[in-house]
């Protein structure tokens, strides 16, 4: 066995996850998916004439912190008919090489063929010799993707309007 051989780098898993909350409790819905899945570039679908590569997230691979959630989740977006959230970034954004403290980013949100677009300051690390990290969040509200934030109960229980995505993807 040769002892000089370096093993190859690698690199952690990407992950989405969205927070939100009630006037009862906190959810949070995390995707974790590989590099592959940070490739396909596309024409966004009017929002914008420019060419952006597509993070397409399918609603029925994340895992939920609340099973009652995601019945409730898939309602609310109408995942049977829209099954994906997309997000929309730049190419350049995975190509650069920095450890700036931030940077902003122009993404586009895709819920329910509602597209809402978001300056980001997204922060660029080192996590070791050939692997950097891209990590930011943004907020978005659901009236922004014309959703109405769901009342239960006789609207004793309400779901914020506000939800949180946070990202760290690595190239």
């Amino acid at each position: 066995m040769n002892h000089n051989t370096i093993p190859p780098e690698v690199k952690p898993e990407n992950k989405i996850s969205i927070q939100g909350s009630s006037n009862i409790s906190d959810f949070t819905l995390s995707l974790e998916f590989n590099q592959n899945e940070l490739k396909s570039t596309t024409k966004l679908p009017d929002c914008s004439a420019k060419d952006y590569r597509v993070l397409n997230l399918p609603v029925s691979d994340f895992s939920y912190s609340n099973p009652l959630m995601k019945k409730d989740f898939y309602h609310l977006i109408d995942a049977k008919n829209y099954p994906f959230i997309r997000i929309y970034y730049p190419p350049d954004m995975l190509e650069k090489e920095t450890d700036k403290n931030s940077q902003e980013c122009n993404l586009i949100v895709e819920i329910r063929n509602s597209c809402q677009k978001y300056t980001v300051p997204v922060k660029y690390s080192r996590i070791s010799k050939n692997v950097y990290e891209v990590q930011g969040n943004l907020n978005v509200k659901l009236t922004d993707f014309h959703l109405q934030p769901k009342k239960y109960f006789f609207g004793l229980i309400k779901v914020n309007n506000n939800l949180k995505i946070d990202f760290y993807l690595y190239f």
